[in-house]
């Protein structure tokens, strides 16, 4: 089940303070995920990679890769860190999930 339809699934008959808490959990995380596929778009383009290049490298399909620049799935960050050739520390440099000013 994606992370977001278990988080809807949770919130039936929770109170609506939980469920603007879990809003912002969400907004987060997806947040992260969209900043981590701009960084993966950056290092492959660097490289002037292909995204079709980079996931057959990976045995992924095309798909899969673009999906995860997009922020819409999850990637394996160890081998993606393996094929791009650099730790990671260096794949995850300048993510960090912010804080909305209310908290």
């Amino acid at each position: 089940m994606p992370p977001v339809a278990a988080l809807i699934t949770l919130a039936v008959g929770l109170p609506v303070s939980y469920l603007v808490l879990l809003a912002r959990q969400a907004a987060r995380w997806l947040a992260v995920r969209r900043a981590f596929g701009r960084r993966l778009r950056q290092l492959r383009r660097a490289r002037r990679w292909s995204t079709r290049e980079v996931a057959s490298r990976l045995c992924w399909s095309w798909l899969d890769l673009v999906l995860i620049e997009h922020g819409l799935t999850e990637p394996d960050l160890v081998r993606l860190a393996a094929v791009l050739d650099v730790d990671l520390r260096e794949l995850m440099r300048g993510l960090r999930a912010s804080r909305s000013p209310e908290e």
